[in-house]
C-alpha cells in the first residue's frame, strides 16, 4: 500500500489542479473567447473561399476590373462623341459652301 499513495497523490493533485484551471479558464471566459476567435476565423476562411469566381478571382479584384474597363469605355465614349461633334461641324460647313 505504501506504493500507492504517491501515484494516488499525483492524480489527485493533477485532478484538483485541472479542475482550479478549468473553472478558472471559465470564469475568465476564456474558453468561449477562444471558441469565437474559432468561429470567426473559420467563417472568413468560408467567406474568402466562396466569394472568389470559377476562375479564382475574388469578387472585389473582378469588380475592379470590370470598373477599370467601364472607365476605359467612358474615356473611348468621350473621344468618339468629340469626334461625331467635330465631324457634324465640318458636315455643316460642306453643306453650307
Amino acid at each position: 500500500m505504501p506504493e500507492t499513495n504517491p501515484i494516488v497523490g499525483n492524480v489527485v493533485t493533477a485532478v484538483a489542479t485541472a479542475i482550479i484551471l478549468g473553472l478558472g479558464g471559465w470564469l475568465l471566459g476564456v474558453f468561449e473567447k477562444g471558441s469565437d476567435a474559432a468561429n470567426k476565423e473559420v467563417i472568413r476562411a468560408v467567406l474568402v473561399e466562396e466569394m472568389k469566381t470559377d476562375e479564382g478571382i475574388t469578387y472585389a479584384a473582378r469588380i475592379s476590373e470590370i470598373d477599370g474597363h467601364l472607365i476605359g469605355m467612358e474615356t473611348r465614349v468621350t473621344i468618339l462623341k468629340a469626334d461625331l461633334d467635330a465631324l457634324e461641324e465640318n458636315v455643316f460647313d460642306l453643306a453650307s459652301e
